[in-house]
């Protein structure tokens, strides 16, 4: 059975007398499975483990809050080198989301480059956005269509569960089209 919470965490489900195994989902967490054998009149608590938040800001050159994309681009562990992302990025009978990958042979040596996949992202009409990530080691990027430079944290940052951690953007225009609108349409 699959059951979906209220905003205050809480189901209700009817389910005989029985042995069981549980976990519970939430983008981007999923906790480990758990046994439980369930009686009358008897209830189950499970914990979702902690996610970490990214709190982007992103500026133009006159410090103006401007729309764009960020893209929160994962770093795997080099324990999985060689492993199908699918056994351990994401968890499809769960409820995860696929992540996307760099599809390129996993190198132990060159995590940073070739073992790579999409966290998240998101877009933002005035410059703010939060986004959930699990626990780990991310780049992040912040775009704005074709007129504009990309910009990326410098180097690789570390989200711990419960923590929140500002990142703070500034994007130039480096293309002019005075009377015309740039835009990407893929």
């Amino acid at each position: 059975s699959q059951y979906y919470t209220g905003a205050e965490g809480k189901f209700l489900g009817q389910l005989p007398p029985g042995k069981y195994r549980a976990r519970v989902e939430r983008d981007p967490m999923v906790s480990e499975p758990v046994d439980f054998e369930l009686k009358d009149g008897k209830y189950l608590e499970l914990q979702l483990p902690s996610h970490a938040m990214l709190s982007v800001r992103v500026y133009d050159e006159a410090g103006r809050g401007v729309p764009a994309k960020i893209s929160v681009v994962g770093i795997a562990d080099t324990a999985h080198a060689g492993e199908e992302p699918r056994h351990y990025l994401f968890d499809l009978t769960a409820g995860q989301r696929l992540r996307g990958t760099d599809y390129l042979p996993d190198d132990p040596n060159d995590p940073e480059n070739t073992m790579q996949y999409i966290e998240n992202h998101d877009y933002t009409k005035d410059g703010n956005v939060e986004l959930a990530v699990r626990p780990g080691r991310y780049r992040v990027f912040a775009s704005r269509g074709l007129e504009y430079d990309v910009q990326v944290t410098d180097g690789e940052i570390e989200a711990k569960a419960g923590q929140s951690l500002p990142l703070v953007f500034t994007l130039r225009r480096v293309v002019d089209t005075p009377g015309y609108i740039g835009s990407d349409f893929h």
